[in-house]
């Protein structure tokens, strides 16, 4: 059981379009370690984990609870087998199609391991194997819906499972874009290959996107064996050797440090990285359509709000189609945090209900199972525990325990007025505690 920290995840649960209530995040889990940059992801059997990338001196570990759980209570897995030269702590962070997560690192040493899968059966992590391996490590994750697992790396690659995490191939993106599109190399941003792969993501219908450092966006439709330009027009029809420079889509070539990228419920691509001083926009990110071959900034945000490719690495939809991401943090920025939108082009700030600090170092946070949706964040010390009201089924009680961290809690009517103080004392203590919101 984990121990109490300043770390909490909040929650929030779509039903539907109409509702008189307003809709909020409430807190689902409390006590987390403490760190920055938190990573989430959440497996079929929707068991949620949760780890850190910046975790001061307590390394290697990730934690595991049940988003189905009335209460989410947390254990950390056995800690992961990490070298001496590991950098920073968890990076990638991603599960196989039997729940089992995996795990990618940064380290010094280019003969260390760098990526692990968790053994359910054996209660174990084992190091992933590849012919070679990436310079720096593992950065991002995504399981294709046929369980093909595929990791970006920072340098350079993407990599491939085909037997849950257990041994990788390497594809060689930049290549297979080179022999069909030779106008792409050199890109806009002057590089003859993709660099690091920072964000990678498959679609509802198991297209496979890579965010790349100096290449745009790119794409697979026959798992990994050919890839494209998103940029539909990068190549002239007539010369696929020269660049076409009046391209509808050229946003998506003339991009960097691409680590966002999500998808309407129609599977369009919002990203980001787009060079917004050349194209005369107000962020770096932007939505296309990629079956009308368009694209167009996104609306709703401040401007120059997202300045950096980076600044924005998770971009979540339920399966409503609702869409999520944290803004990160930039020079001069204002109303940073979450922001949501139904087309993928007009957004909105969606902060209500968040209490603690919600700033730059929680912009990866955020995971989605079905229709609920997980941020982590900050939070505060206050001298109560609220259990919260207002929801069908739910009874609101307040108890006055100085000293303890601020909790909300949900529980049923029955239930409400029977617990004993000292079980909620101890329960905050030593627990996660679950609040469950209703937006519909």
């Amino acid at each position: 059981m984990i121990k109490p920290g300043i770390l909490s995840i909040y929650f929030i649960l779509h039903y539907g379009f109409f509702s008189a209530q307003t809709p909020t995040w409430q807190l689902w889990a409390s006590g987390l370690p403490t760190g920055v940059y938190p990573r989430m992801t959440v497996a079929p059997n929707h068991d949620i984990f949760y780890t850190l990338l910046g975790a001061g001196s307590n390394l290697g570990y990730i934690y595991k609870a049940n988003t189905q759980d009335a209460t989410g209570d947390f254990n950390a897995l056995p800690i992961i087998p990490r070298p001496a030269t590991i950098q920073n702590n968890i990076v990638a962070l991603g599960c196989n199609k039997w729940s089992e997560p995996l795990a990618g690192i940064y380290r010094s040493e280019i003969n260390d391991p760098w990526l692990f899968r968790y053994d359910l059966a054996e209660g174990r992590w084992d190091t992933a194997t590849a012919p070679f391996n990436p310079t720096l490590g593992g950065h991002c994750i995504a399981t294709s819906p046929d369980g093909t697992i595929y990791v970006g790396t920072r340098w350079a690659n993407i990599y491939k499972s085909n037997d849950d995490g257990r041994t990788f191939e390497i594809i060689d993106e930049t290549q297979a874009v080179q022999s069909a599109y030779p106008c792409y190399y050199p890109t806009w941003n002057g590089s003859i290959y993709d660099g690091a792969i920072f964000s990678i993501q498959v679609d509802r219908n198991g297209r496979v996107y890579a965010g790349t450092e100096t290449a745009g966006v790119i794409y697979s439709d026959d798992q990994g064996v050919n890839w494209h330009p998103a940029d539909f027009f990068a190549c002239r029809p007539e010369d696929n050797t020269m660049k076409d420079s009046n391209s509808a889509m050229i946003a998506l070539a003339m991009s960097g440090n691409v680590a966002g990228l999500g998808f309407t419920h129609d599977n369009q691509l919002i990203w980001t990285g787009a060079d917004m001083w050349t194209l005369g926009w107000k962020n770096k990110m932007g939505y296309a359509d990629m079956d009308l071959h368009t694209v167009s900034e996104v609306q709703g945000l401040p401007d120059y709000l997202i300045q950096t490719g980076q600044q924005v690495s998770r971009i979540v939809t339920t399966d409503q189609g609702q869409m999520f991401f944290h803004s990160g943090s930039s020079n001069g920025a204002t109303e940073i945090g979450i922001y949501t939108s139904w087309d993928g082009i007009n957004w909105s700030l969606f902060n209500d209900g968040i209490t603690g600090a919600n700033d730059g170092l929680s912009q990866g946070s955020l995971a989605v199972d079905g229709n609920k949706v997980f941020m982590a964040t900050m939070t505060v010390r206050y001298g109560c525990i609220r259990i919260l009201s207002g929801f069908p089924g739910r009874k609101g009680v307040s108890l006055k325990l100085p000293g303890v961290q601020y909790i909300q809690i949900l529980v049923p009517i029955e239930s409400a007025f029977n617990l004993p103080k000292r079980s909620l004392l101890k329960t905050c203590r030593l627990k996660s505690i679950v609040c469950l919101a209703t937006l519909r």
